[in-house]
């Protein structure tokens, strides 16, 4: 809605407002249409704590095998924040990325990327609580993982349509980089937030200029 008349509003909090509101927007949705899914983003956090905290305890582990054991289990177990992610074109529709939003195709890729992070937190939390080392391996894991949801819930550049089934194949390089040892792991996963940060962008900018 417009400011008030005679009110001065900067533009760049015109535009945090907007991607608040649009980030919102998508997590309102998600919760109305695909409540099963939300819902299991957030207590899948408990078995993966579980998971965790027996193999560091019980093997035990430590240190560099204690965060590989937990960045194998934040990436499976966040998968299911980004079936959530995956799920928003079908229910959007071109209402996915407005056109009249005041802000950039990369914006707006951040922004679905977003969803898929704050979905995942509290699985990369339960994760760090149960015993795993090296929280900003962690961090970067989660990164990778939720930029590669928003990638391929645009479809990779077929203009606005999820591929589900190839987010898989995002997940098994995931799991494998899980067995890098610092600093290839954080540097691996960074390298792919980009590529899926690019890919997103990219695509959204070509569907912003179709009819």
């Amino acid at each position: 809605s417009p400011p008030p008349s005679g009110a001065t509003v900067r533009p760049g909090l015109r535009v945090r407002a907007a991607a608040m509101a649009l980030w919102w927007r998508d997590l309102l949705a998600l919760w109305r249409l695909e409540r099963s899914l939300v819902l299991g983003a957030l207590f899948v956090s408990g078995p993966a704590w579980a998971v965790q905290h027996a193999a560091v305890a019980n093997y035990p582990l430590a240190g560099e095998s204690a965060t590989r054991a937990g960045l194998l289990v934040l990436t499976i177990a966040g998968s299911v924040a980004a079936s959530a992610v995956l799920a928003l074109p079908g229910h959007l529709g071109r209402q996915l990325d407005p056109r009249r939003a005041p802000f950039t195709p990369a914006a707006r890729a951040s922004l679905l990327a977003a969803v898929a992070a704050g979905l995942g937190l509290p699985t990369l939390i339960a994760v760090f609580a149960g015993g795993s080392e090296g929280p900003l391996r962690l961090v970067t894991q989660l990164l990778a993982a939720s930029a590669g949801a928003a990638w391929f819930a645009v479809g990779l550049g077929r203009r606005t349509d999820a591929d589900r089934t190839t987010y898989l194949w995002w997940l098994l390089v995931l799991c494998g980089l899980a067995f890098v040892p610092s600093p290839g792991q954080p540097l691996g996963a960074l390298a792919l937030t980009a590529l899926a940060a690019w890919g997103t962008s990219r695509t959204l900018a070509r569907a912003r200029r179709l009819p």
